[in-house]
């Protein structure tokens, strides 16, 4: 009997955080590719190669900082949640103290703390998920900054004063 409580109480814990990394797996939206270099030594397919580059950063580090917000959100959801859970809880055991319905409204107290502690358990899950995402996005962000000065570089050696035309445009973000 002992078994089958300790692995309810285990599942209650563990399910919550499952959950809620699945939900936020789920939301992750697909990457931006970054480009590869062509083999071109012509000007404007170099120039255009650039602006792609500069495009696909600021769609990388759009990402990235969409996913940085949603870590934050989390976290801040995860406190209150959790401050939630505390609260009733440690209203529960003050109302313990109370004559005659005190255990009554201890144990609706205990109730609502329990849903509180899933709901933080459930959190937790997404902000494992999301913190994921979030990792994978500002990598993807280095690579596409480097893959910008790459391509920069390569206007800048292959066509040396004709790039100062493509240089000088602005930026798409």
């Amino acid at each position: 009997m002992v078994v089958i409580i300790v692995l309810v109480v285990l599942a209650a814990l563990v399910l919550p955080f499952i959950g809620g990394h699945i939900t936020q797996s789920n939301r992750t939206p697909g990457d931006t590719p970054v480009g590869t270099p062509s083999d071109s030594s012509d000007c404007s397919v170099l120039c255009a190669e650039w602006d792609q580059r500069r495009l696909e950063r600021c769609q990388a580090e759009a990402a990235a900082a969409a996913a940085q917000r949603t870590v934050d959100n989390l976290r801040s959801d995860l406190a209150v949640a959790t401050g939630v859970a505390i609260v009733l809880a440690a209203s529960a055991a003050a109302a313990t103290l109370i004559p005659v319905i005190g255990y009554a409204v201890a144990a609706v107290l205990a109730v609502a703390a329990g849903a509180a502690l899933l709901a933080a358990e459930f959190i937790l899950g997404e902000l494992a998920a999301a913190g994921s995402t979030l990792t994978h996005a500002e990598q993807r962000a280095a690579a596409a900054r480097q893959a910008e000065a790459d391509a920069r570089t390569r206007l800048i050696q292959t066509c040396g004063d004709k790039a100062n035309a493509c240089l000088s445009r602005p930026g798409p973000c």
